[in-house]
């Protein structure tokens, strides 16, 4: 993860949550206690790096006498720190799957799980949203593949801009 740095340093040369002009609340898990943690203020470098470190890619961030995972272990849509905070919630999962197959071989079976687990636990937390966005059928997609990021990329955006009416109505509203 220290192969980012550089990037966070260009982009927020101060390093801190309190120079954003939004405010931004990142979610990490504290893999020593089990349980999630939510970033809000100081280093905003080592809350992106801790919320971005999925399990078994990359060593864990050590930092605040503690060791960080990917927030998506212990909660894939972190809605909690927006209610009551925000009038408009807008959000996105990126991670669909089809809800029934034809069949499934065995050396996607964990994988489908996994997708099933997750979708399951994000659910009821859409209602929370103003907006959803769910590109459909990610799943074709491999979070490991960059060569195919720019397609990626391109497919969200796009489906994004199927919802120009509905985000252009939540505009009108504030």
């Amino acid at each position: 993860m220290k192969g980012f740095q550089g990037i966070y340093q260009e982009y927020f040369p101060n390093n801190s949550f309190e120079d954003l002009n939004i405010p931004l609340f990142v979610a990490a898990t504290d893999i020593l206690k089990g349980e999630i943690v939510y970033f809000s203020s100081g280093n905003l470098a080592q809350a992106l790096q801790a919320s971005a470190c999925i399990p078994l890619v990359f060593q864990p961030v050590n930092f605040n006498d503690t060791l960080y995972v990917d927030g998506g272990v212990i909660n894939n849509f972190p809605t909690e720190p927006l209610i009551n905070k925000c009038d408009i919630i807008i959000g996105s999962y990126v991670n669909s799957i089809k809800k029934e197959v034809d069949q499934v071989h065995m050396n996607n079976i964990l994988d489908r799980c996994f997708h099933l687990a997750m979708k399951s636990s994000v659910q009821n937390k859409t209602q929370s949203c103003t907006l959803y966005i769910e590109p459909p059928n990610m799943s074709q997609f491999s979070i490991f593949n960059l060569k195919r990021s720019e397609e990626i990329y391109d497919y969200g955006y796009n489906y994004a801009l199927s919802l120009e009416k509905e985000i252009k109505d939540i505009v009108n509203t504030i």
